[in-house]
């Protein structure tokens, strides 16, 4: 209810636009709006117009507490560099995961896994820890998603051990913490180029847990996709997962990949389709997009 009052008030009284893509982006030619539960982001050329929204919705009714300029957002920071770029990272987050598993004083370690893939592990010894191993996987699939993209084949790897995690699959959360443990301020670096494209790069592995998990178990012959969407030189979405059907051929696992990863690039397309001729962005036009890039 909350959702549609504040959704009615924007667009009926405020002329913004709801996106058909997302459901909590709006819009309109000097601003736009991002929300996430109580959460709202404001971004805008001048101050004062965002200023003049507080006031229209504090007019209308609406209890807001103003949280300044957007340094952190969702637990996430937001770094202005001085050559103007931005870096993203969630050190705080990172701080509670190594502290919940008590590894405070732990030795940094410099991969997030090892060379070979992460089993079930069947006959291994069970997980003795005192920390809850699915709080744990959350926590780092909050921060391998949103502003550590060299995590998330770690992080997918040990989530798929969430029910039953045996020792080695604690192990393996260990070695994610203890290298984030040395690395906690490094994160995404945001730096737009005027070339504004939409590029997306794909890989996949053929059969890459095939001779570590059990000859029978269909998941031996499972292939993992792996992709990366850009934006404007910005690395915006990631994502690494095992396919959920047994690839024939290395063709067959880059064809299924390829499928997975649009999955994601046309929403992303249709957003921009749909924002670009509303919001002034100077120097961009259509034709500067590159849609077809993989």
């Amino acid at each position: 209810m909350r959702y549609k009052h504040l959704v009615t008030f924007l667009t009926e009284s405020l002329g913004y636009i709801l996106s058909k893509i997302d459901e909590c982006f709006l819009y309109r030619k000097d601003c736009i709006i991002i929300m996430y539960v109580d959460d709202i982001g404001i971004a805008a050329k001048e101050m004062s117009t965002i200023d003049n929204i507080v006031k229209k919705l504090r007019d209308g009714g609406f209890e807001l507490t103003k949280d300044s300029s957007f340094e952190e957002y969702l637990g996430i920071q937001f770094v202005r560099n001085k050559d103007g770029s931005v870096l993203m990272n969630q050190p705080g987050l990172i701080d509670k995961i190594i502290k919940t598993m008590g590894m405070d004083m732990c030795n940094p370690n410099k991969t997030p896994a090892t060379k070979l893939p992460l089993g079930k592990d069947v006959d291994g010894e069970p997980m003795e820890e005192k920390w809850d191993y699915r709080s744990i996987v959350g926590m780092l699939l909050y921060v391998s998603s949103n502003t550590r993209p060299d995590i998330s084949y770690a992080v997918s790897q040990v989530a798929r051990f969430s029910y039953g995690p045996k020792k080695s699959h604690a192990t393996a959360l260990k070695m994610i913490a203890r290298y984030l443990a040395g690395t906690k301020d490094k994160g995404i670096i945001f730096n737009p180029t005027k070339d504004f494209k939409l590029e997306c790069y794909v890989d996949a592995d053929f059969a890459g847990l095939y001779g570590i998990e059990d000859d029978s178990d269909s998941t031996s012959a499972k292939s993992r996709t792996g992709y990366i969407v850009f934006l404007g030189n910005c690395p915006t979405i990631w994502k690494t997962q095992l396919q959920s059907e047994v690839s024939l051929s290395t063709l067959d696992s880059e064809y299924v990949a390829l499928s997975q990863s649009l999955r994601t690039v046309i929403p992303m397309q249709t957003l921009l389709k749909e924002v670009i001729p509303t919001i002034t962005i100077p120097k961009i036009t259509y034709s500067q997009f590159d849609y077809n890039h993989f």
